[in-house]
C-alpha cells in the first residue's frame, strides 16, 4: 500500500505498524492528515508524540503527548506518562522527568515503567528509592528482569555497597552468561568486593 494513496483508516493502521518498527518519520507523515481529520483520537496523538520524540522534536512531542493524555482513557495513561518521562529526561532534566515516572508507576503501570523510574532516580542520585523501584520491578512479569537487576547493581555500586552490587551482576550472569554489562560490572567489582569483605 502506498502511503500517499492510503485512506485515513489505512494511514492509522500503517502508522501503528511503522511505530512498532520505529520508523518515526513515516509515522509522523502518516498521522498528520489523520489527526487533521480525527483530532479526538488519543491513541493517534500518542503514536504521533512518540514519533516526534524519536526524531528529537521534543516541544512538539510534549504537546502531542499532553493531547493524548487529555483524550485517552485512564488505562492508557501509564504509557503516556512514561513516554513524557523519557522525553523530559532526554530534553530537559531528570528532575523534570521524575513526576512523570512517578505517575507512570501509580496504577496499572505500562511495561518497563518501574525500571525507567529507577533509572531516573539513579540520575537524581536518589539511590535508596531507585533500589526500591528496581526491587519492585524484579517481582513483576511486565518488567525486564535483567534490566532491573542491572539497575540494582548500579545503585549498590553508587552507594559503594560493592558486595551487593557484585551479587546482582553474578545473578544476571547466571541467567544470561553473555550479558556484557554484567560481565563489566563483575570485572570492576570483584576486587572491590573482596576488599570490602576483608577484616580491617
Amino acid at each position: 500500500m502506498n502511503m500517499n494513496s492510503a485512506t485515513l483508516e489505512e494511514r492509522l493502521e500503517l502508522a501503528k505498524q511503522k511505530s512498532g518498527a520505529h520508523l518515526d518519520c513515516q509515522v509522523i507523515e502518516l498521522l498528520k492528515p489523520y489527526l487533521g481529520a480525527w483530532p479526538q483520537d488519543g491513541y493517534a496523538w500518542l503514536l504521533f508524540g512518540e514519533a516526534l520524540r524519536g526524531v528529537g522534536r521534543y516541544a512538539e512531542a510534549a504537546e502531542a503527548l499532553k493531547k493524548a493524555l487529555a483524550l485517552s482513557p485512564d488505562r492508557a495513561r501509564s504509557r503516556i506518562w512514561c513516554t513524557l518521562g523519557h522525553l523530559y529526561q532526554k530534553s530537559a532534566s531528570p528532575a523534570e522527568a521524575k513526576p512523570w515516572f512517578d505517575l507512570a508507576t501509580r496504577e496499572d503501570p505500562v511495561a518497563g515503567a518501574w525500571v525507567a523510574r529507577g533509572e531516573n532516580l539513579l540520575l537524581l542520585q536518589e539511590y535508596p528509592e531507585a533500589i526500591r523501584c528496581f526491587t519492585r520491578a524484579t517481582s513483576l512479569d511486565s518488567e525486564n528482569y535483567q534490566e532491573a537487576v542491572l539497575g540494582l547493581a548500579r545503585a549498590y555500586r553508587a552507594m559503594q555497597d560493592y558486595p551487593k552490587a557484585l551479587r546482582c551482576a553474578q545473578q544476571v550472569l547466571r541467567k544470561n552468561p553473555a550479558c556484557a554489562q554484567a560481565q563489566l560490572l563483575l570485572d570492576e567489582l570483584s576486587p572491590l568486593a573482596q576488599t570490602a569483605m576483608e577484616p580491617a
